[in-house]
């Protein structure tokens, strides 16, 4: 099967659809966004916001697990937006796989201060590794995507 012309987008934990809807808005290039949501509420929200901005025929709406979702489809996407409400340690994977060749893996984490320095040792129990830590500067946040 040939890929329809233009970026398809996967945005795994869209929440009430803000950042699918801008995709499917504000880039040209983009021909398809799926937008996922596992929470009932959020859910629901998200269905209705599509339908509000009259999104239906660019925007579909799913209600899965992320992980799973990415894994049915390996290099599939052009762009995947990874932005969970905790840590994205876990959907990484499944993104990686995901992605296609010269694809883009958008990753958001609320948790840098681990990966920074700021608290080595909860670096180490959540990603079992050593802190970033640059040596010319304090690049860190910059490193740690």
């Amino acid at each position: 099967l040939a890929m329809p012309p233009g970026l398809v987008v996967l945005d795994i934990k869209a929440s009430s659809g803000l950042r699918a809807m801008r995709h499917a808005l504000e880039v040209d290039d983009v021909s398809k966004v799926y937008a996922n949501e596992l929470d009932t509420k959020a859910y629901a929200a998200l269905k209705r916001n599509v339908a509000l901005n009259d999104l239906e025929d660019k925007v579909e709406v799913m209600q899965t697990d992320a992980r799973i979702l990415m894994l049915q489809k390996p290099e599939e996407y052009d762009v995947i937006e990874v932005d969970p409400y905790g840590e994205p340690v876990a959907f990484l994977d499944s993104a990686v796989q995901s992605v296609c060749d010269g694809g883009l893996l958008c990753v958001t984490s609320m948790g840098l201060n681990n990966l920074c320095a700021q608290v080595p040792e909860i670096c180490w129990a959540k990603y079992n590794t050593q802190p970033l830590i640059s040596r010319e500067g304090d690049y860190s946040s910059e490193m740690a995507i």
